[in-house]
């Protein structure tokens, strides 16, 4: 058997084996980041979910409505109430999406989506009022997000 015939097929199986590998490993990684993905989408749903849960109750429901349409309506209790409501829904939801997007762990639909409807809350008599005396409590993507005034797709901020 000829030695240097051997040495050439090792080193094309040896050269197969390494390519294999490098497949394998990208295949991985790929599934991996769709899962980081997918954790991070539930881990927004979550939030909103535990953000939102107080507003639910029927009492607090009329503090919201009323605390978005006409905030001078509110009587001083009412309005200590929005405020902690519009509170847990941007420092502890919507940062957390902000954050998430900023670092390429969110779907950019999703976090469109979630954008738009929190533009919508600022845009309200009440919720830019909250927004201009608490802007400072915001990350600056959830800041950048929130000034825009329509959201282009592949704008991601660094």
């Amino acid at each position: 058997m000829n030695w240097e015939a051997v040495g050439i097929i090792a080193e094309v199986v040896a050269a197969l084996g390494v390519i294999i590998t490098l497949i394998y490993l990208a295949v991985q990684i790929r599934q991996s980041t769709e899962q980081s993905k997918l954790s991070s989408a539930q881990a927004v749903d979550t939030s909103n979910m535990l953000a939102f849960d107080p507003i639910y109750v029927p009492e607090n429901s009329v503090i919201w409505t009323k605390g978005h349409s006409d905030p001078k309506s509110l009587n001083d209790h009412e309005i200590q109430m929005f405020k902690m409501f519009m509170t847990r829904l941007f420092v502890a939801s919507f940062n957390t999406t902000s954050l998430h997007y900023s670092r390429g762990m969110i779907d950019e639909e999703l976090y469109r989506v979630q954008a738009r409807y929190y533009r919508s809350l600022v845009s309200t008599p009440g919720g830019s009022q909250w927004y201009r005396e608490n802007r400072q409590l915001l990350y600056h993507e959830t800041q950048v997000q929130l000034d825009k005034t329509d959201y282009q797709p592949g704008t991601r901020s660094a």
